[in-house]
């Protein structure tokens, strides 16, 4: 009975303790560059021997995404998705095809037109990404950075 119980008790606690460890850390800032524009930034901190794919890669890759709730009427998505630091690009011989991926860090900006710089506003950016190392893929995680600008001067 104990032998049962320990086996069921390692198989429910695996899958949990496999959803802590995550070798990309996702940081985001929003800076007000004028009164009615601003610049996003997410940074993505990855450990050293993981990477994350970039934006581009084609199936069965999971690609890198940043979403952003871009039908809130105070603002609008100014210009392209810039990546600040560049992937690095190699011939894979499992997926026969050329990728691109981040090690150590990858850096996304994208500008923001504040449409009402007089009212409160508030932006969602979510950061899609798949962690590979060179034995293992970890599925897929998304964190979400919300920003408000309730202290509006009027």
């Amino acid at each position: 009975m104990k032998k049962t119980f320990g086996i069921l008790f390692v198989l429910w606690a695996l899958p949990a303790a496999a959803q802590l460890f995550n070798p990309v850390e996702v940081r985001a800032t929003f800076e007000k560059t004028s009164d009615a524009k601003g610049v996003i930034t997410l940074v993505a901190q990855i450990q050293q021997g993981w990477h994350i794919y970039g934006r581009d890669v084609k199936e069965p890759i999971i690609p890198t995404a940043i979403r952003f709730n871009d039908s809130i009427p105070e603002y609008a998505l100014a210009g392209e998705l810039q990546e600040v630091i560049k992937a690095n690009s190699k011939f894979d011989e499992v997926f026969q095809m050329l990728v691109r991926y981040w090690t150590d860090k990858a850096i996304f900006k994208q500008r923001v037109k504040l449409l009402a710089p007089d009212k409160a506003f508030t932006i969602t950016a979510a950061f899609s990404y798949q962690s590979c190392d060179r034995s293992r893929c970890l599925p897929t995680a998304t964190k979400t950075h919300v920003f408000c600008q309730n202290d509006v001067v009027k």
